[in-house]
């Protein structure tokens, strides 16, 4: 069965049973973190997927250290059933659609602003109210920093990108003058 099946009908699941419990603001948060340490920490994913070596034990001590030290009930009782069905490799996919969920259910829109260096928080409260006047959502915006934007900006809004970056214009000028070289020779 395809991995994004699976993991769409696990993050069904734990939103319904989030939703039930009254907890589907907590167990976002958890996923959130649970997703940036599976990103962001080399090796985790293999650890976390790797049922042969490393006992259900130690991977559930990994997912505490990940969140902090604690885990909300919700998410405890959902990460032994995803160790008992043996899909601890699905679990980033598990949580990206969790968000996809909470998001849709709460009306936010995800977005992503990257610059050449960090976003003031007006700027970042002018583009909300702009994405809301636009969408009638709430926007999240996660903004990262990009030094090699040189400058201006991406703004990266569900199936809508607008790149605005000087790298970017750059790059178009570089483009079209190999193409313009290619028609002298």
């Amino acid at each position: 069965m395809d991995l994004g099946i699976i993991a769409s009908r696990y993050a069904d699941a734990l939103f319904r049973y989030a939703a039930e419990q009254g907890a589907t603001e907590t167990v976002y948060g958890e996923a959130v973190r649970l997703r940036a340490a599976l990103d962001s920490v080399p090796g985790l994913r293999d650890v976390m997927d790797d049922g042969v070596m490393v006992g259900s034990e130690e991977r559930s001590a990994l997912v505490r250290t990940a969140l902090g030290g604690e885990t909300s009930p919700v998410m405890e009782r959902f990460l032994r059933l995803v160790e008992m069905q043996r899909r601890m490799d699905c679990l980033r996919l598990i949580f990206q659609d969790y968000e996809r969920l909470y998001y849709r259910a709460k009306g936010i829109v995800p977005a992503r602003l990257v610059t050449a260096r960090e976003a003031s928080p007006a700027l970042l409260a002018s583009l909300k109210e702009l994405v809301r006047r636009r969408t009638g959502k709430e926007a999240e915006i996660r903004a990262e920093v990009d030094p090699a934007l040189i400058g201006g900006f991406i703004f990266d809004l569900g199936d809508e990108m607008l790149d605005a970056s000087v790298a970017s214009e750059l790059e178009k000028i570089r483009r079209a003058l190999i193409e313009k070289n290619k028609r002298i020779v």
